[in-house]
């Protein structure tokens, strides 16, 4: 892992994904893209700049010397988030005007990071750019891992816990990837299937699954566990909480962006409630 991608919009959230970005870098010896993306027309009216972005739009005229004030402002915005989160660590930062989706889209494609980081409560709508439809366009169409960080991360990654259903539509190949990244950070892996009463499987027979897949994936020597619980997303985090693990792994495939074996609902529930982070890696993402 040599190039993290860091949308960010200087929220505190996002701040702790760049903040955990850094750390990353220096583990790895990776560069930093950090991208900002101004919506003028979607700053929030409630701001002081969003009231008097709305009367220059309405007046029809002042709107280049706004647009040069907030690149202005946002310049230094990023090398304070610079000098404050990435000291030491090779960063190039860009900053652009329109769709922050599209614009996602497009760094993805020029700099071909091998992971985005992100934070998925911004002030400037990056919770829905996460798990809403703006996420669903950027799943769609990048093959690269998005990594989702709600809360700040205070220890190194020791723990990863790689959740699925191991039947057969499920396939090694994440789970390569996440040996790989495991490698990266020296960090430990734990296997999980979450059993629920909707979705329910005896204990031989999901046993028997996961040792297929295991087989096929080459990783025998992995532990793996069952676990109950009311439904997946909650059993990944209660899970997670009791072998202490540091990070959650899915796989994700499909039109949706998200694995048909995880719906898109319980990627939202898992990033809206799990305390560590979220990294979903699609299959077709570059080793």
């Amino acid at each position: 892992m040599k190039k993290i991608l860091v949308p960010t919009d200087f929220s505190e959230c996002a701040n702790y994904a760049v903040r955990f970005a850094g750390t990353l870098a220096r583990k790895l010896n990776a560069k930093i893209y950090l991208l900002h993306v101004i919506d003028v027309l979607g700053i929030e009216e409630s701001t002081e700049e969003g009231r008097w972005a709305t009367e220059q739009r309405e007046g029809g005229s002042g709107m280049v010397p706004f647009k040069i004030a907030l690149m202005k402002k946002t310049k230094t915005q990023m090398e304070e988030t610079i000098s404050t989160y990435l000291e030491g660590v090779e960063v190039e930062d860009e900053i652009e005007m329109g769709n922050a989706s599209r614009h996602i889209l497009i760094a993805m494609e020029k700099y071909k990071p091998d992971l985005v980081v992100m934070g998925t409560h911004g002030t400037s709508g990056f919770d829905e750019e996460l798990i809403g439809t703006h996420a669903e366009r950027v799943a769609r169409k990048s093959a690269v891992p998005l990594l989702a960080i709600k809360h700040p991360v205070e220890r190194e990654i020791r723990k990863l816990l790689f959740a699925s259903n191991f039947d057969e539509k499920e396939t090694p190949e994440v789970f390569h990837k996440v040996e790989k990244l495991a490698k990266d950070l020296g960090a430990d892996i734990h296997l999980v299937k979450v059993v629920t009463p909707s979705l329910f499987s005896g204990t031989k027979e999901t046993r028997s699954q996961i040792r297929k897949f295991l087989d096929k994936a080459g990783a025998s020597e992995y532990p793996f566990s069952l676990f109950n619980d009311t439904s997946t997303e909650k059993g990944i985090v209660h899970f997670a909480d009791e072998i202490d693990a540091d990070m959650v792994v899915l796989g994700t495939h499909g039109r949706s962006g998200f694995s048909q074996l995880f719906k898109s609902s319980v990627a939202e529930g898992l990033i809206n409630h799990s305390f560590i982070p979220v990294l979903s890696v699609p299959i077709g993402s570059r080793d």
